[in-house]
């Protein structure tokens, strides 16, 4: 494989699977989408990703999202969508712009230090008795910038669930216990024999959850509920942190003081 090719990432990604024009694919290749002008169709986005947020959009088109994760919401007029992985958003396209081809383009979002090519994968819009041939340019989305983290603070904000006569939000209303639960990326002192980590100033990193880190177990969820295999230690575990009151957390110093209740 071309390092060079292998080392943008975001080229790798796909529309409804087929590759895009940004691939070095043919135009023949590319997914394309054929709309009649004057209706109004239902886009029901999946992020298959493995672990990038994307910015979605079609070029010249406002989107309307009306559903989230199966969830009606209000609608959100916008330019621009962006969904996490594993996320479903439903969106309305009106084919209202002169009939021709239109861009259909995904980016990654990423606020982390390192940066990578934020060359968008793309599909087309085709509007129906639209000649086949590829004119000399097709107009692109306009997307935020790969690390434009106030623009997706400011869009997530703007979600709001419909909680309509028709469509209640019936949420508890009565809390009978309070938990509190803090996600954390942590330093570790590196253990590389060979040099220094890749975290800050030479450490590696780990995460984990109220201090109790992630540990791969040797065999996986559903293979243990497709065996009928009891885990024993997973099963305590999830009742032990299911029963414990958190009295403070200490982010500096890394150490909880808990006090244990009816546990047993």
């Amino acid at each position: 494989m071309d390092s060079k090719i292998a080392s943008n990432y975001c080229l790798w990604y796909h529309v409804s699977p087929l590759c895009s024009l940004t691939l070095l694919c043919f135009a023949e290749t590319t997914r394309r989408f054929l709309v009649d002008y004057g209706k109004t169709y239902l886009f029901r986005i999946i992020n298959a990703a493995m672990n990038e947020e994307h910015f979605f959009g079609v070029a010249n088109h406002n989107l309307i999202v009306v559903g989230v994760d199966g969830s009606y919401t209000k609608p959100l007029n916008t330019n621009f969508i962006m969904i996490t992985p594993g996320q479903t958003m439903d969106v309305l396209v009106s084919a209202n712009q002169p009939k021709g081809l239109y861009y259909i383009a995904a980016s990654p979002f990423y606020d982390g230090i390192n940066m990578y090519d934020n060359f968008p994968t793309t599909a087309i819009l085709e509007y129906s008795e639209n000649c086949t041939k590829l004119p000399s340019s097709i107009p692109m989305p306009v997307l935020p910038a790969v690390n434009d983290s106030e623009t997706v603070f400011n869009f997530t904000k703007s979600m709001r669930g419909l909680a309509s006569q028709d469509h209640p939000a019936n949420v508890p209303l009565n809390v009978t216990r309070k938990i509190y639960m803090t996600v954390s990326m942590n330093e570790l002192p590196c253990q590389n024999p060979n040099g220094s980590c890749l975290g800050p100033n030479g450490t590696r990193l780990a995460s984990s959850l109220n201090n109790i880190s992630f540990q791969i177990p040797q065999i996986d969820i559903l293979q243990a509920y497709y065996w009928y295999i009891f885990l024993l230690s997973f099963t305590i575990h999830l009742f032990y942190v299911g029963h414990v009151k958190l009295k403070s957390y200490d982010i500096y110093n890394c150490s909880l003081i808990l006090e244990l209740s009816n546990i047993f």
